[in-house]
């Protein structure tokens, strides 16, 4: 839309700055997107361009999620499991570097912050369940709670200490 905002406004204003002829053309854009012609029912469903943009652009939320999803489900089955298994790093290993990110993230609340250490504290504390179970669920709370780097990093550290000779 920014584009053809751009096109219109390159024929209308020749004389323009091209950078305020950028800028006009994406404030101005933005503006018509949401434009409401009417509203209808209770749930205020707008009927206009606003409808037809939220619609598309759901529609490709939605496939760059399901997209982000089945590649975060191959890394973590197909390479971080894998490797900290072969590493030989436990799980005690693993839920102390979670313990310390979750420490570490100053936009979780005291208590969210205490109920995932408890989670983690529980997987590791969970009886009859084997190393590599523990390991598989705590690769998961990792998932939920965004851990990518530290899952990450823990698999670099356990791959060069077996590396190193």
């Amino acid at each position: 839309m920014g584009i053809v905002a751009t096109i219109a406004l390159a024929k209308i204003a020749k004389d323009w700055n091209p950078i305020l002829l950028g800028l006009a053309a994406g404030a101005g854009a933005s503006a018509v997107l949401r434009q409401r012609f009417a509203t209808l029912g209770e749930n205020s469903t707008p009927v206009g361009i606003a409808l037809a943009y939220d619609y598309f652009r759901n529609f490709f939320d939605e496939q760059i999620e399901r997209c982000g999803s089945e590649n975060d489900s191959k890394w973590l089955n197909d390479e971080v499991v894998p490797a900290l298994l072969e590493a030989g790093v436990t799980a005690d290993q693993v839920g102390q570097r979670l313990v310390d990110y979750v420490a570490g993230l100053g936009h979780m609340g005291d208590a969210q912050r205490i109920e995932e250490q408890a989670a983690i504290e529980r997987v590791l504390a969970e009886t009859g369940v084997t190393e590599e179970e523990k390991i598989k669920l705590l690769v998961r709370i990792g998932h939920r709670l965004k851990a990518f780097k530290t899952l990450e990093n823990l698999c670099e550290a356990a791959q060069n200490q077996n590396d190193s000779p």
